[in-house]
This record gives C-alpha cells, structure tokens and sequence, in this order.
C-alpha cells in the first residue's frame, strides 16, 4: 500500500501541458459565479477534451470517451 501511494498522481509529462483543467477547477469557477456565459463554461470544457488528446494517444480509451462526450457541448 505504500509503494503505490508514492506513485506519481499525473503520468510523465503531464506538467507539460500549457493551459490545465479539470473537473474540480470547473466545478470551483461555477460555485464562485465566474463563468459569465455559458460559452466560458464550454470552452473549459473543451479544454479538457483537447488536454485530454494531447496527453494521451488517439487510440487510448481516454481520447476515445473525450471525443464521444464532446459532441454533447
């Protein structure tokens, strides 16, 4: 139980990304009323779909489920 608590929490690499979001941050900005528009709100959105095809492969069920989910914003 302790090796894998001393596991790395992101995977390699994931620091390199230039503009990160999450769920969490997303969910702090609503609660905080500073997405002005709903448009703010689905470009952070889409910001985790594209983080999401960066990090990781195209062929990776992750991309997979961020394409899919994105057709619904």
């Amino acid at each position: 139980m302790n090796e894998l608590a001393r596991q790395p929490r992101h995977g390699p690499n994931y620091n390199q990304l230039l503009h990160p979001m999450d769920l969490d941050t997303m969910e702090a900005k609503l609660e905080a009323d500073q997405y002005m528009t709903p448009e703010d709100f689905i470009k952070d959105a889409q910001l985790i779909f594209a983080n999401c095809r960066k990090y990781n492969d195209e062929n990776t069920s992750n991309a997979k489920c961020a394409n899919k989910l994105e057709k619904y914003m």
